[in-house]
């Protein structure tokens, strides 16, 4: 066997007994008519999606998680605090190619995936509770964590000026990722799908805020983030946005 293979096989093991480690220690799921979080959630996410792009609240896995609840956040947040490791990921990847472990254990960003997946499910009316636990996850020392938990908390935050203020505060990331996640975010809470403004931002203060933001934003070096601030930009505030040199 040779060195590389001798370290590779190494890692592999390392990887395999610890994450059997955190398998075993991490808290039981709960479960609905036997199946637990992580289980319901893999049905939904390696569902087809249909013609128009998102998951039925209809299908059986859907309205498990919903019975499931709020009892479902624990697992939800223990999923998408998972920190990426490249090794670890590509460990677990060889692992599995060859079957020498469960697909159940997944990669940090799998998890990530279905955690923001399982949030989705449970938007605002149920997951609202979880809002302070995702917005710690903002400020994770993992760029990965921090990009997922931006991401879910357009999904349960709801439209208040706390979350938005989160959101701007990530605007200021220096992960260009994160940044985008962020502006994305914004758009989402800040606009209805006519790029209206919603009546959030009719609180004067808040307006000011997210208008500063972006003006910063639209001079951003990820050209994503870039290019959504200045829509939103646009929406909000056409005369600054002008100003400002948004075409």
């Amino acid at each position: 066997m040779t060195r590389k293979r001798t370290i590779l096989a190494g890692i592999c093991g390392m990887v395999l007994l610890g994450g059997m480690a955190v398998w075993l220690t991490r808290p039981a799921e709960p479960a609905y008519e036997g199946k637990p979080v992580s289980v319901w959630l893999e049905e939904l996410y390696t569902r087809p999606l249909p013609v128009h792009g998102s998951h039925s609240p209809f299908d059986p896995a859907w309205i498990a998680l919903r019975k499931i609840g709020t009892n479902a956040i624990p697992t939800l947040v223990d999923m998408l605090s998972t920190r990426e490791l490249s090794v670890k990921t590509k460990s677990i990847l060889w692992l599995r190619k060859h079957n020498l472990i469960s697909n159940r254990i997944k990669t940090p960003d799998e998890r990530h995936a279905r955690a923001f997946l399982g949030f989705q499910v449970l938007g605002t009316d149920l997951a609202a509770s979880a809002v302070a636990e995702v917005g710690r996850l903002v400020q994770d020392e993992d760029k990965t964590v921090r990009e997922a938990a931006v991401g879910v908390l357009a999904d349960i935050g709801g439209r208040n000026s706390e979350t938005i203020r989160v959101l701007i505060k990530a605007l200021q990331d220096p992960v260009g990722e994160v940044r985008l996640s962020a502006v994305f975010s914004i758009h989402k809470l800040c606009l209805g799908r006519k790029l209206e403004v919603l009546p959030i931002l009719s609180d004067a203060e808040l307006r000011q805020q997210v208008v500063a933001a972006l003006a910063k934003a639209i001079k951003d070096s990820d050209a994503g983030v870039k290019e959504i601030s200045g829509w939103i930009l646009g929406a909000i505030d056409p005369k600054g946005a002008k100003e400002a040199g948004v075409k």
